[in-house]
């Protein structure tokens, strides 16, 4: 929902990081559409993506498959997307980002 998208914005945001989502997601509404990642959208390549609650379809992996490093995030153990990350984290995405936020935020200090 709504608080989500503004925690995960906030989160990215102390991430130094940028925001983008699945067709799905978008068509769910609340999110700005010029942010659609995958086939239909943009193709990323940072050096770090991080695929939050995503189940991993083929049209938004399109989009991340240049990425150095994919870790993703999905309470579901068995989400598709676990297969096409270097790193699975089987967890809440917000206990994960704010964990990672502050581990980050603790190195840098």
């Amino acid at each position: 929902g709504e608080a989500d998208n503004q925690e995960i914005a906030m989160l990215a945001e102390k991430l130094g990081a940028e925001v983008g989502y699945s067709r799905a997601r978008v068509m769910n509404g609340g999110v700005d559409a010029e942010k659609v990642i995958g086939i239909s959208g943009h193709l990323l390549a940072p050096e770090v993506c991080i695929v939050v609650g995503a189940s991993g379809a083929a049209a938004l992996m399109a989009g991340v498959r240049n990425s150095k490093f994919v870790v993703a995030i999905n309470h579901d153990a068995s989400a598709a997307v676990f297969s096409q990350a270097d790193v699975g984290v089987v967890d809440d995405w917000k206990v994960v980002l704010e964990a990672l936020v502050t581990t980050i935020h603790a190195e840098c200090q």
